[in-house]
């Protein structure tokens, strides 16, 4: 065989092996998708009850100035009949108040971190 029949057998080899390569079905295995952890979000302050420590749900002012979980403050009130914050009795009957303010700023926080906080 000559030179010139054994470059072009060589090349032919070569381009088959080059198809090959394109046609045979992938045997390696998926990468599976990335789990990401979300970024946890610090709650404010104001959205906790200072009684409880967690997200109001229903926060109301007390006669105190002092905003607090509904639930929350009248058992304390029923307890103690004290401010949680300042220790200083109520006098009469207490009246509480709707913060309706800090409970649409709730609403709206957790809405826009849901899932990246815990209270």
């Amino acid at each position: 065989m000559g030179a010139r029949v054994k470059l072009r057998e060589a090349v032919r080899v070569l381009n088959a092996m080059d198809e090959a390569q394109f046609t045979l079905p992938s045997t390696s295995v998926p990468t599976p998708p990335q789990v990401v952890e979300p970024e946890w979000v610090k709650v404010p302050e104001t959205f906790l009850c200072p009684i409880s420590h967690e997200i109001m749900k229903f926060p109301v002012v007390a006669p105190d100035g002092h905003t607090y979980e509904e639930e929350q403050i009248r058992l304390w009130i029923q307890m103690k009949h004290t401010s949680p914050i300042t220790g200083l009795k109520f006098k009469g009957t207490v009246r509480l108040t709707p913060n309706h303010s800090i409970r649409s700023m709730i609403m709206e926080w957790t809405e826009k971190y849901k899932g990246r906080y815990r209270d």
